[in-house]
């Protein structure tokens, strides 16, 4: 058939889609050649397969958040004074609606409830809505939905909020610092002499060690409470021997591993320096050097790790929309990092090409809440703000970062942006300098 053929047989439809709030009619126009379907024939089958099928057109990654979002809509509209339970016959007052109700929302939270008058953020609140244009667009793409009503509403706007999300230099060195790093070692390579254990370590005084050839003796208490003396090799008497020349208070009734109040640690305090405390300072100081989104950081394995020249390394970060990149590390963080895996290999744990970089109690990968709580401890220990999160993290290495004169386009690459102006947004943050400075007032 020819161009010409075709044309002649078109006719418009129009359509009419009132807003409840104005009554404004907007006349939608749609050419249909005579004879052609106006839909795609089988595209989703219902609302579920049209939810199904917009999820999974997502990044792997991002999906729970858009199915989140989807289902907020729904249960809104099901509940709703008009209630609509068909995704076809919702009208632009009804995402209007939506909106609004948004703003008296309360948040969902892992593992807890929302606290009394806590609502969801404005951030939040506009990923929410701008996930419902995209899902209503999307239905209107394939032909399930008749009209995408999300094109004539506007989404909440935000007040630009990252400048207050960025750490100073010398806050982010707060986070970072991970406490005496002689007592870190020494309690952990401590902790794994065979029948040394916990409750020892809580209990130790200095005037419990005595040297001898090639390493010295911990007296504990053995099972009859009586003083028992444990053999300790000579790596880890010389970590002790270190931890004691730079301890202030060291007479033989004060304890070996004291805690900030100068008192003997509780068993918590010393299960958190052996198990988590090494893990978890690497996590916040990666965090920090290659700007990588929480997400990415707890999927790491060690292949994701490479070692470069002059002691340092590189992080391979799969990023939103399954892209991947490659960023180089300081040599501070890679020591860190290999410190990490070696001591994981002492106490017996998997550190191949597969494991995770970040494991749980439970040899698997961190959970990212338990990731976000990590950072949520350090910034209360440092005495930073309690909203501190992994992402301020990452949007303070974007700042520093073009402070310090790099080069936008590198920091683009490290932070995994797919548009440059989005790292635009940090260079008009900086509140140090002005063009009123240059003012003759």
């Amino acid at each position: 058939m020819r161009i010409e053929e075709v044309a002649s047989n078109i006719e418009v439809i129009e359509a009419e889609v009132v807003t409840e709030t104005s009554g404004t009619a907007l006349t939608v126009a749609a050419p249909v050649a005579s004879g052609i379907s106006t839909t795609l024939a089988n595209q989703a089958d219902n609302d579920d397969h049209l939810v199904d099928l917009w999820v999974n057109s997502k990044g792997k990654k991002s999906r729970p958040g858009y199915a989140r979002a989807a289902r907020f809509f729904r249960e809104f509209l099901a509940g709703h004074d008009r209630p609509v339970h068909d995704l076809a016959r919702v009208r632009v007052g009804d995402l209007q609606a939506f909106i609004a109700h948004l703003e008296t929302r309360p948040p969902e939270h892992p593992r807890r409830p929302a606290k009394p008058g806590e609502v969801i953020g404005a951030n939040t609140r506009k990923n929410i809505v701008n996930a419902i244009k995209s899902l209503l667009s999307f239905g209107h793409r394939i032909g399930y939905l008749p009209y995408n009503v999300g094109s004539v509403v506007r989404g909440p706007g935000t007040a630009a909020t990252v400048d207050k999300r960025i750490l100073t230099v010398a806050q982010v060195h707060r986070l970072l610092d991970g406490g005496p790093e002689a007592r870190n070692r020494a309690i952990r390579a401590l902790s794994r002499v065979p029948d040394i254990r916990l409750s020892h370590l809580t209990a130790l005084t200095w005037g419990n060690l005595t040297t001898t050839d090639g390493g010295g003796l911990a007296f504990v208490k053995g099972r009859s409470q009586r003083p028992v003396g444990v053999r300790i090799d000579e790596a880890t008497w010389g970590l002790l021997q270190a931890l004691k020349a730079e301890t202030r208070n060291a007479g033989a009734d004060d304890p070996v591993f004291p805690n900030e109040r100068g008192g003997a640690l509780e068993a918590e305090e010393a299960r958190y320096l052996i198990e988590t405390q090494q893990r978890d300072h690497a996590l916040v100081s990666l965090a920090y050097a290659c700007a990588g989104r929480i997400s990415e950081l707890v999927a790491l394995k060690y292949k994701d790790l490479r070692e470069r020249d002059g002691g340092a390394g590189t992080v391979h970060l799969f990023g939103k929309g399954e892209k991947s990149r490659w960023v180089r590390l300081p040599k501070s963080t890679w020591v860190l990092l290999m410190a990490m895996r070696e001591e994981n290999r002492l106490r017996g744990f998997d550190v191949g090409e597969e494991a995770p970089v970040f494991r749980s109690r439970k040899g698997g990968h961190m959970d990212p809440s338990s990731a976000h709580a990590v950072v949520k401890a350090a910034a209360a220990r440092a005495g930073l703000k309690p909203g501190t999160s992994m992402h301020w993290l990452r949007h303070s290495h974007a700042s520093h970062a073009l402070k310090q004169k790099a080069p936008v386009h590198l920091v683009k690459e490290s932070l995994g942006h797919s548009n440059i102006a989005t790292t635009d947004v940090y260079l008009h943050i900086d509140t140090d300098e002005s063009s009123s400075d240059y003012l003759s007032l």
